[in-house]
């Protein structure tokens, strides 16, 4: 395996020699803008002693000429700019007596105002004929000085528009003068740098001509040569190792380096290949129900006359517990509580919350204003971070928008699930395909895996025990509308048992739901049967929508 070290060697002093040129590069760069530093720093004191050498002394007649130009274009600017604020001044002034005049009519008016309301208060006492002065009453009178008044202040007003106008024309005529300056100085500055970086090299081989004020630009340079000089050996000398070594050995291990990777890859591939998660649920979850709040909420459910009323009220009580959420409810975008059976039978409810705002957001509220504190568990929960305030009430973050709270052994659970430390939930990949577009756009919907189980608030079954025990897999969505849309979507065992079903929804649609009798829906119902799928579409007026969807958001799963 000689080779194998020899070529090592080969690839370890190839990349230092590259991270050299990339250093050698950068230094250069920056040693030019030292040198220009240093010729910048050095040229009024040096112009003189420089003029006389030949070497640089073209530079430096370009250097004055440079200046000269300056100088020339900057005194155009002064005179401007002091233009400019002779013509501010003069508006400044011309707004001062503008203001001054109103505050007289301001103080005129309200002059008026008081006698006018003494006078009103003494009219009932005073005779009609002891107010007449002239053929005019004193009220007219105050009225047409008022009047008089505001007429001169609306000259006023006119006198400030014609001035900020000419004001405003003043301003735009100097910038128009002064801009073609400013650019006429900014590129004869530009041109100043090469001239000023040629006159810093030669002044770092004369240190002698260095004044004192820029002897710290002449040290930059220096260290930035030394740095270069040094990184240019270090190239040199790798170089010269590289080529007296075996060429043949670099070849070989980079082909047994590749072949490697490229095994590595596929052999990581072929393990951990694994089907798309479902919601980050664990493998345990026969229950999953979906609120869409956003929707909901401008669809008004939060009125209490809404049919939507018992799914708003549903999925705002989990919420309640969590702090963040109580005070902002529009910043949820769904809801989804699932309900997982352990091996011992106990029931287990997980809690997911999709946000608008990125998760960290709010998770950084709960320690800061809710009193959560933070938690890493690098050996059980991977050192992604848990915030609890008690062991009922915790908190996690298993997406860029996507949290789970509830009491702390669910939520770590949940976070081992969405690191891979525990199996997730598997669903038959054609009916949750089916059943995810469904849910898509829905207001509410639900799937179980275990239909016989599932039941309402009071134990009664929510569907007909005829539709429960025919289907494996049970979906429901319900769309907001004039009309209530509930799509029932259910798994058979095979496609002969989902034709039987097919035919039992066409004939018995309200009791497998459970509804009142055959008027209870409007229309006809849709089915439609996809191998051993069917699907029922129907729509539900506002009394019987109201009961179905109370029904569907309270359903959980009865204990075994």
């Amino acid at each position: 395996m000689d080779f194998f070290s020899t070529g090592i060697q080969q690839i370890g002093r190839r990349f230092r020699r590259r991270r050299l040129r990339r250093l050698i590069s950068s230094e250069r760069r920056r040693l030019a803008r030292s040198e220009t530093d240093l010729g910048r720093a050095a040229w009024p004191d040096v112009a003189d002693a420089c003029a006389a050498d030949p070497e640089i002394s073209a530079t430096v007649a370009r250097l004055r000429d440079l200046d000269r130009e300056i100088a020339a274009l900057a005194s155009g600017a002064q005179a401007l700019t002091i233009q400019a604020a002779v013509a501010s001044a003069a508006d400044a002034q011309v707004q001062e007596r503008v203001l001054e005049a109103l505050g007289d009519a301001h103080s005129e008016r309200s002059s008026i105002r008081v006698q006018e309301n003494r006078l009103r208060t003494e009219t009932d006492s005073i005779p009609v004929d002891a107010l007449v002065v002239q053929g005019e009453t004193p009220l007219r009178t105050l009225h047409s000085r008022r009047q008089e008044i505001e007429r001169r202040v609306e000259s006023i007003h006119e006198e400030r528009r014609q001035a900020s106008a000419v004001a405003d024309e003043k301003r735009a005529e100097t910038r128009g003068k002064l801009e073609p300056v400013q650019r006429d100085l900014a590129r004869i500055e530009a041109a100043r740098n090469q001239p000023l970086r040629e006159l810093g090299r030669f002044l770092a081989t004369r240190p002698d001509l260095v004044p004192a004020s820029a002897a710290r630009a002449l040290a930059t340079v220096h260290a930035h040569r030394q740095r270069i000089t040094s990184h240019t050996e270090r190239e040199e000398a790798l170089l010269r190792l590289s080529r007296a070594a075996d060429q043949q050995s670099e070849r070989l291990t980079i082909f047994v380096l590749t072949t490697f990777a490229a095994l590595a890859a596929l052999a990581l591939l072929v393990t951990f290949r694994a089907p798309p998660r479902r919601d980050w649920l664990p493998n345990d979850t026969q229950l999953i129900a979906s609120a869409n709040l956003q929707k909901l909420l401008t669809i008004g459910a939060s009125s209490s006359t809404s049919p939507w009323n018992g799914v708003w009220r549903s999925g705002l009580k989990p919420l309640s517990e969590l702090p963040v959420f109580a005070e902002s409810i529009g910043d949820v975008r769904r809801l989804t509580r699932a309900t997982g059976v352990e091996q011992d039978g106990a029931v287990v409810d997980y809690l997911l919350i999709e946000t608008d705002a990125p998760a960290g957001v709010v998770t950084s509220q709960l320690t800061q204003r809710h009193g959560f504190g933070q938690r890493y568990d690098s050996v059980h929960l991977g050192g992604l971070p848990i915030y609890e305030r008690s062991t009922q009430l915790a908190c996690a973050q298993i997406g860029p928008q996507t949290l789970t709270f509830g009491n702390s052994a669910a939520v770590s659970k949940l976070i081992r699930v969405r690191l891979g430390l525990e199996l997730d939930l598997k669903i038959d990949e054609a009916f949750f395909g089916h059943y995810r577009q469904l849910e898509r756009s829905s207001g509410f919907s639900l799937v179980t895996g275990r239909p016989a189980d599932l039941v309402g608030t009071a134990g009664d079954p929510a569907f007909s025990p005829e539709l429960t025990g025919a289907c494996q897999l049970l979906g429901v969505a319900a769309y907001p509308g004039d009309l209530v849309t509930l799509v029932v979507l259910a798994r058979a065992e095979n496609p002969e048992r989902a034709a039987r079903l097919a035919v039992l929804f066409a004939n018995a649609v309200p009791r497998f739901l459970r509804l009142e009798d055959n008027t209870a829906f409007d229309g006809t119902p849709q089915i439609q049967q996809n191998e051993n799928e069917v699907e029922c579409r129907v729509r539900l007026p506002e009394p019987v929508a109201r009961t179905m969807l109370e029904r569907l958001a309270s359903a959980r799963l009865a204990p075994r």
